[in-house]
């Protein structure tokens, strides 16, 4: 049996819902020619989507972790290391079923969000599509070991 994380998803429609397109100081005609039709609304999902591929092509593929513009407290995007029994029971629950147990020895990583709200750090996971997990498990079954 599977298990999805549905309480806290969305789509970029949802994230964009209130974006002010009045606030691009870019005419319809411009989109066009960026994007191939002349919404602003759409231009400023395409920016935000290809921003968040390159993040996660940078945690992937270059062992690179994202820190966060947030202030003073510290926010950052990371693979994190998931080893042992954590791991072993996430396999049981479905997660890590590409991963060779045996080349990894018991290790897999996942994509987080870390951050800090008063002095209490926070960890929330971050669900990839199967193209970035299937490349995840790629890397770690020809021995990557990411850093972050």
């Amino acid at each position: 049996m599977r298990k999805y994380a549905l309480g806290h998803s969305f789509d970029l429609s949802d994230l964009f819902i209130d974006f002010n397109i009045k606030s691009l100081k870019i005419k319809p005609e411009e989109c066009e020619e960026m994007i191939g039709y002349k919404s602003k609304r759409e231009l400023a999902k395409a920016v935000y989507s290809y921003s968040i591929k390159l993040v996660l092509d940078s945690l992937i593929l270059e062992d690179k972790a994202f820190k966060l513009p947030s202030g003073a407290k510290s926010a950052k995007i990371r693979l994190r290391r998931v080893e042992g029994d954590e791991f072993t029971n996430s396999r049981k629950n479905g997660k890590f079923r590409g991963v060779d147990f045996i080349a990894t020895n018991l290790t897999g990583y996942q994509p987080e969000l870390e951050y800090q709200v008063k002095d209490v750090q926070n960890r929330k996971t971050i669900y990839l599509n199967k193209e970035y997990r299937k490349l995840i498990e790629k890397r770690i079954n020809d021995g990557e070991h990411y850093t972050q």
